[in-house]
């Protein structure tokens, strides 16, 4: 990797950083669906109205807030990946006239 590649932003480092904080967002999305469904298994209070349905919120937490946020992530990911494919292409077509 040459710096003035990195300066000129022809190489992005936002897919490494994207990966990251898919991490972080699903550890605390795991752990926002864990701690509502123990509210309400248990009656302990993290925030949330202890009652039976909290059960059925940590779940659907678990579940769909971890699946929209992988696609909310892949969805940025994608645009770069788009990004660098379309920089290859141009690459080949300027070789071949070259």
């Amino acid at each position: 990797m040459d710096i003035s590649e990195f300066i000129d932003f022809r190489i992005f480092i936002t897919t490494n950083i994207m990966k990251w904080i898919y991490g972080i967002g699903f550890m605390t999305i795991t752990l926002a669906g864990f701690a509502c469904s123990l509210s309400g298994i248990f009656g302990f209070k993290f925030g949330f109205p202890s009652d039976g349905q909290n059960i059925i919120y940590g779940i659907a937490l678990l579940t769909f807030g971890n699946v929209i946020w992988r696609l909310i992530c892949e969805g940025a990911i994608l645009m770069f990946k788009i990004r660098d494919l379309l920089a290859e292409v141009r690459n080949e077509l300027t070789n071949k006239k070259g």
